[in-house]
């Protein structure tokens, strides 16, 4: 199983990652390694060079459109994504909630559709308060989605109903995040999202479950709580997740 979603460079994870790869191969457990900005992308490669389990995704987050010289690190960034062999284009989208500058947003999430779509690598987006304006932003892009050049996957989906609809029928994927052990909304998603447009993520150390830091380890516990969501044995959940892992993470053996 893969953990699609997790920020393994946080200052939470200092002097804790060497264990955290021993225990993820104990379980036959992997990580996507998202990155937020240059440096921090840099801080996955780091990561993901040392540690077997680790696999990097480096990103653009939203909020660093609110910076002068944003256009000059997205630029860095395209070229740092470009030279690096990575699984996927992650962290990226649009945040409302923390960065109104809604132009600047769209300009530069335009820019990671456009690359993932180039280099044929999955998209993982963010998209606080603002899936309707995603979901509107990739409809430009529906023949690329028809013809799966580009697979764009929601992390930590946030929307109602009629959006999950909406997104669904784009032909978008959702990862579920360790949260749908507590937060409703989160286990409506589980029970709409068909099987095959699931991931699991764990936003570590993000999300998390209030007795512990929230680790990859955690995704073990999701699917105990999506498979009771969907009524369908545990086991049987693991394979059709391990399916679209496959088909979409060629990257990861």
């Amino acid at each position: 199983m893969i953990d699609i979603h997790a920020h393994l460079t946080n200052e939470k994870f200092e002097g804790k990652l060497k264990k955290l790869n021993q225990e993820l191969k104990k379980y036959k457990i992997k990580v996507i390694c998202a990155g937020l900005n240059f440096e921090d992308n840099n801080n996955v490669l780091k990561i993901c060079s040392k540690y077997e389990t680790f696999f990097p995704a480096l990103g653009f987050y939203p909020s660093i459109v609110e910076k002068e010289d944003w256009k000059n690190e997205l630029k860095k960034v395209i070229e740092q994504i470009r030279k690096n062999n990575i699984v996927a284009i992650s962290e990226v989208g649009i945040d409302y909630k923390i960065n109104k500058k809604k132009e600047e947003q769209k300009i530069a999430f335009k820019k990671m559709i456009e690359l993932a779509i180039e280099l044929k690598l999955p998209l993982i987006m963010h998209s606080r308060w603002a899936v309707k304006r995603v979901i509107n932003i990739l409809s430009e892009y529906q023949k690329e989605i028809k013809e799966e050049k580009l697979i764009p996957i929601f992390h930590a989906f946030g929307g109602n109903e009629r959006e999950v609809m909406e997104a669904w029928e784009l032909g978008c994927y959702f990862s579920i995040p360790t949260s749908v052990e507590k937060i409703p909304q989160k286990q409506v998603l589980a029970e709409l999202v068909p099987t095959n447009k699931l991931f699991l993520e764990t936003d570590s150390p993000y999300m998390g479950l209030k007795e512990r830091i929230n680790t990859p380890l955690n995704i073990l516990r999701s699917v105990i709580k999506i498979a009771e969501i969907k009524r369908i044995p545990a086991e049987k959940l693991i394979i059709e997740i391990e399916k679209n892992e496959k088909k979409i993470f060629k990257k990861i053996s």
